[in-house]
């Protein structure tokens, strides 16, 4: 959030949550409704901290294969992270 409000003084931020239960199709149908309510001003952010309190070269790993998840869009693989996976 500094970083978004610093760079982006007149940001609006609206924070949304998806539990771990979600499903699959449930994720899709709000990236689709966000997308839909969306203009060309909208930036959309993810933040997930999986490797939080690691040594360094464990957090790196761990931060890659999440972000491999995120841009596969592997929804089962991210609803099976927390911060002890390997």
């Amino acid at each position: 959030m500094p970083f978004i409000a610093r760079f982006f003084p007149n940001a609006q931020v609206v924070p949304i949550m998806i539990r771990k239960t979600a499903s699959a199709r449930e994720v899709n149908t709000l990236t689709q409704d966000l997308m839909r309510a969306s203009g060309t001003s909208t930036l959309v952010v993810t933040s997930a901290d999986f490797a939080h309190h690691q040594m360094a070269s464990d957090a790196m790993r761990r931060n890659d294969r999440t972000k491999m998840f995120l841009q596969n869009g592997d929804i089962e693989n991210l609803r099976a992270l927390d911060s002890h996976y390997t």
